[in-house]
């Protein structure tokens, strides 16, 4: 679901084709990667291969795009979310990765913690005073 502040409605945004399809639900999750809308797939489909899609124009379901698809041994593909460089947050059981879908490399960044207990969260600069 959508809601436009602007106009102060509501629609829907369709998923890829294939991703629709997938009747478990759980292993999607919403993202922002820089300026765009982006959805991973991980963990429990395509054997265990998680995948990443990136809508290139807001709102038009063909612009779907997928970005990099991947399996991790001994990593749960818990997406959570996308450095400026590009490479994708992950989180297992117990640390938190970093991966580098250009150069297949996955690189630990030495936080422990649970899966549960990581979160990203977007930031944008502004000159608005938060009060």
């Amino acid at each position: 679901m959508l809601f436009d502040m602007a106009s102060e409605s509501i629609s829907e945004i369709m998923l890829p084709p294939t991703l629709a399809a997938d009747q478990n639900r759980k292993s999607l999750s919403i993202h922002v990667f820089g300026e765009s809308l982006a959805v991973s797939c991980t963990g429990e489909r395509d054997g265990g291969a998680g995948s990443i899609w990136l809508m290139k124009e807001y709102g038009v379901t063909e612009s779907w795009t997928k970005l990099f698809s991947s399996k991790l041994v001994g990593m749960p593909n818990k997406t959570l979310g996308f450095r400026k460089n590009g490479e994708v947050l992950l989180a297992s059981a117990n640390s938190l990765a970093s991966y580098a879908p250009g150069t297949i490399t996955l690189a630990k960044t030495g936080i422990i913690g649970t899966t549960n207990a990581f979160s990203v969260d977007p930031f944008m600069e502004t000159l608005l005073s938060v009060e």
